[in-house]
């Protein structure tokens, strides 16, 4: 069985939004994106939303949560990094206005991936505004 379910969302969304944003088979990951270490990626969120995810398939974790980041230019982003769900969260919070980004005020963030301190030969996945 596999179910995703919304948990969060950074503002009040559309049907179509909701929808989208719930699909994360069709995000693309930031690992895809993001190969190597110190490799960056730029994108202009517009929402996001924590989804609940279920997979009796999956190898290690059956149920986890993972972001899906909306773009300026209508992509879809996902990861299951904390480090990056808790970097682009604080982000949100301080450049938008109760999730809503004001007119002017748009904003762009780097994801990147750094070498684990704790882990060795390990990389974890966060980000900054820029």
């Amino acid at each position: 069985m596999y179910k995703s379910e919304i948990k969060f969302t950074s503002r009040e969304l559309t049907k179509r939004e909701k929808v989208m944003l719930s699909d994360v088979s069709s995000a693309t990951k930031f690992d895809d994106v993001i190969k190597g270490v110190d490799e960056t990626f730029d994108i202009e969120p517009v929402a996001y939303a924590v989804v609940s995810i279920e997979n009796d398939n999956a190898k290690g974790e059956k149920q986890y949560e993972v972001i899906v980041i909306l773009d300026a230019a209508g992509n879809k982003f996902v990861t299951g990094s904390q480090s990056f769900r808790e970097a682009f969260i604080g982000i949100w919070e301080q450049m938008t206005d109760n999730g809503v980004i004001a007119e002017g005020e748009e904003f762009s963030i780097r994801v990147y991936k750094r070498p684990s301190k704790n882990y060795s030969g390990k990389a974890f996945i966060s980000c900054a505004l820029i």
